[in-house]
């Protein structure tokens, strides 16, 4: 499995190349592209509780920790962030007090009661700004808090004066100076004397400033917020580039499902290997020279797929060749055809390939297009027609546009292959358009049937029906032969090439039935 997905990249290396420099280049920009950020820190010290103080109440102890954890929530609590947000909005800010409280920190600075509150923003002025605006909500707001507390002790403490007024009033005439009295009448004025005092206290404290927590540090200049370098973010984005690249590509691969490698081919034809030819791209046609050259990849890859066809059969040469592909695969079947075709002719043999020429784009290979002058007949109703390959003929397989009756239309298609056989040593029947039906018709007149395949372009499945609809027929596929891009060739496959003379005789006419 994992061999078949590095096949994968393999054959797409340069669309994977194409697509990381892309997503790389998007990547450095995402990263880049944000600006640069500024910080704005201010340093705030916190204090405890006056009304407690006020009223001098022993508290029980409070570790620091847990005293700034209070403190640290009550900075983020949303009303600190709404003030902050209206005071903010005076300036022509126009966040919202969620997004505002986003963007400033607060933290405690070990365990000593200071608090650090750090702001962000995109200038070095907003950042300032922030922080400043939320340090003076967190004060005035803890200022409220404090003086309603010491507002209700105040109230509380008149309360208590005002008792103990009454109790000195109680204490005076007409109980005289008995010891007794004088002890309770101290007592109480020790008491009252105590609350009055208090109250000063409490009212003093409602005079100045009650927040129990000072600035030690206003909002500080804005500082640059470091992130990615370029240094750091080019590297950044050419790994995500050439992961985000591969992973779409593997996407695509599965979502198209194609043959990835030549065992899957194998298993699902249940046929052998019989070779792989370079095509090249599917807008690039045959030429004559890619055919004829014995020395081009193309030339070279058909040669090894017809020694290794002779010596399945046993080292004959087969008359009547089927080859089938998928409706997808019509450029490559009509190429290695006219691959096949070349090479046999240059062994000194005729050869009639029989297809519907020119019924699309696809289907033009540059090999195999017909001279106008050059028609001979072939039994009563068939003519072969000379190509621009030395050595090979073209015969309509169907009824073409200017009326001409083609070989799978012909009453008897045994009499007409024999018709063909005695002006021609080899022919070739290319079937990719039926959905390998024309080639189940006519597989019992067949030595060999061939599929052809395209390496990471054909879809399994259409493959895979193609191979069954002929065993429903009962036919069977002989061989499989692979195309792929001519960049992705390796002529070092395990294929013989002997007994091949590549030396061009002389064009041979077909003999007239």
């Amino acid at each position: 499995m994992i061999g078949s997905y590095t096949s994968v990249l393999r054959r797409r290396a340069r669309v994977i190349a194409l697509l990381t420099v892309l997503l790389a280049l998007a990547a450095f920009l995402l990263l880049t592209a944000g600006g640069r950020n500024y910080h704005s820190t201010a340093v705030i010290q916190t204090g405890s509780n006056l009304a407690a103080r006020v009223v001098g109440l022993d508290t029980p102890y409070e570790p620091t920790e847990s005293r700034l954890a209070t403190e640290v929530e009550f900075f983020s609590s949303d009303m600190v962030a709404e003030r902050a947000q209206r005071a903010l909005a005076a300036q022509g800010w126009t966040e919202t007090a969620q997004e505002l409280s986003e963007r400033v920190s607060v933290s405690p600075r070990g365990v000593s009661p200071l608090l650090d509150v750090v702001g962000t923003a995109s200038t070095p002025e907003r950042a300032e700004q922030l922080t400043n605006a939320f340090v003076e909500a967190y004060v005035t707001q803890r200022r409220e808090s404090q003086r309603e507390s010491l507002q209700a002790v105040v109230s509380d403490l008149l309360a208590e004066q005002e008792d103990a007024e009454a109790e000195l009033n109680a204490l005076d005439e007409p109980f005289g100076q008995a010891p007794a009295v004088q002890r309770d009448r101290a007592a109480a004025q020790s008491w009252y004397d105590t609350v009055t005092d208090r109250i000063e206290q409490a009212r003093l404290r409602l005079s100045v400033d009650t927040s129990g927590v000072s600035v030690l540090a206003a909002a500080a200049p804005a500082e640059v917020e470091e992130g990615l370098t370029t240094r750091t973010a080019v590297p950044v984005a050419l790994v995500a580039g050439l992961l985000g690249a591969c992973g779409l590509v593997l996407l695509l691969d599965l979502l198209r499902d194609p043959v990835r490698t030549r065992d899957e081919a194998q298993k699902l034809l249940s046929a052998p290997m019989l070779g792989e030819v370079p095509t090249g791209r599917r807008d690039q046609p045959g030429t004559v020279a890619a055919v004829t050259d014995p020395s081009s990849p193309v030339a070279t890859g058909a040669r090894g797929v017809r020694l290794r066809l002779e010596r399945l059969l046993q080292g004959a040469t087969p008359r009547t060749l089927v080859m089938v592909a998928t409706p997808t695969d019509v450029s490559e079947a009509t190429l290695v055809a006219a691959a096949l075709a070349s090479t046999w002719s240059r062994t000194g043999s005729r050869v009639a390939v029989v297809f519907d020429a020119g019924t699309s784009a696809r289907t033009t290979v540059e090999a195999l297009e017909t001279l106008e002058d050059e028609v001979v007949p072939v039994g009563a109703n068939l003519r072969a027609h000379a190509t621009r390959t030395p050595g090979v003929w073209v015969v309509p397989a169907t009824r073409g546009a200017d009326g001409e009756a083609g070989f799978l239309e012909q009453t008897s298609p045994a009499a007409a292959l024999a018709q063909l056989h005695e002006a021609f040593d080899v022919v070739l029947l290319v079937d990719s358009r039926s959905a390998a039906l024309d080639a189940a018709a006519i597989g019992h007149l067949a030595d060999a049937t061939v599929a052809v395949c395209a390496l990471g372009r054909t879809p399994a499945g259409r493959l895979q029906r193609l191979g069954q609809t002929l065993g429903d027929y009962g036919a069977q596929i002989d061989g499989v032969v692979l195309t792929s891009p001519a960049s992705q060739h390796r002529p070092g496959a395990p294929l013989e090439k002997v007994g091949e003379t590549d030396s061009r005789p002389q064009t041979q006419q077909p003999v007239a039935g």
